[in-house]
């Protein structure tokens, strides 16, 4: 099959924005990969990435279009996409497909190709360093967006704080109110104290410590939540609005 004629294009101007589109982008992000060039034929939308650790070009590939009724990818189609491989300036292929038979998925190990269906995760291809150090470029990364510079210790972030307040759940009662019982109940969320000791008032403070504890305790699991949770405070425009002002007496 002949190499079909392809457009350069951008991330922004690809319209159909399927599971596979991001699967890559979250990739992408995850990884720190830095976009090079984007194109795009009726089968196939390419993504020529860098690292900037690392002088490897890196091509990822998303099949859209193929011969099964699924757009499922065979060992055909891998063969149709070995031209990427024979390319001098490319060091590494990445493949995203609707899913991959078994004959493909061979193709792809025997040929060194990393590939990701919609059922696979890409967090757990990551090793536990590569999981930590994402986790720290978001959580600087955030600072910045919220306060404007990262903190240089942890005693100079802002969204730490030991200052004792009164429990939201019983308003420093310690104890449950509008109860019929003679005794009323002590406050599940104090355990019947009537405080709280309000540590972290931001949540990119909360994550980050728990990141640190669950890397020291090879916590992988949990540390691909502390990623998720960065990757949708990025996400998310409320990060603007993060309040962590002292607060009010």
């Amino acid at each position: 099959m002949s190499k079909q004629p392809s457009e350069s294009v951008t991330l922004q101007e690809l319209t159909k924005d399927s599971e596979l589109l991001k699967k890559a982008k979250t990739l992408i992000d995850f990884r720190g990969y830095n976009i090079e060039e984007v194109s795009q034929t009726p089968s196939a939308i390419d993504i020529q990435v860098s690292h900037p650790d690392s002088e490897d070009t890196i091509m990822m590939q998303i099949v859209t279009q193929t011969d099964y009724k699924n757009n499922g990818v065979g060992a055909h189609t891998v063969e149709d996409t070995e031209y990427l491989l024979a390319k001098p300036d490319v060091d590494k292929v990445i493949i995203f497909g609707n899913r991959f038979t078994e004959s493909a998925k061979n193709e792809l190990r025997g040929d060194g190709i990393e590939f990701f269906s919609p059922t696979q995760s890409i967090l757990s291809r990551m090793s536990q360093k590569e999981l930590y150090t994402s986790i720290l470029k978001h959580v600087d990364a955030l600072c910045v967006t919220t306060c404007g510079s990262t903190p240089q210790s942890s005693t100079d972030c802002m969204g730490y704080s030991k200052q004792i307040t009164p429990c939201p759940n019983c308003d420093g009662r310690g104890k449950l109110a509008h109860t019929f019982s003679k005794y009323a109940p002590y406050c599940p969320k104090c355990g019947g104290s009537g405080k709280k000791e309000q540590h972290y008032r931001c949540p990119i403070r909360l994550i980050s410590d728990n990141a640190d504890f669950h890397y020291r305790k090879d916590w992988r699991r949990l540390l691909h939540n502390n990623l998720l949770s960065l990757i949708n405070l990025t996400n998310s425009k409320q990060r603007l609005q993060l309040n962590i002002s002292e607060p009010s007496a």
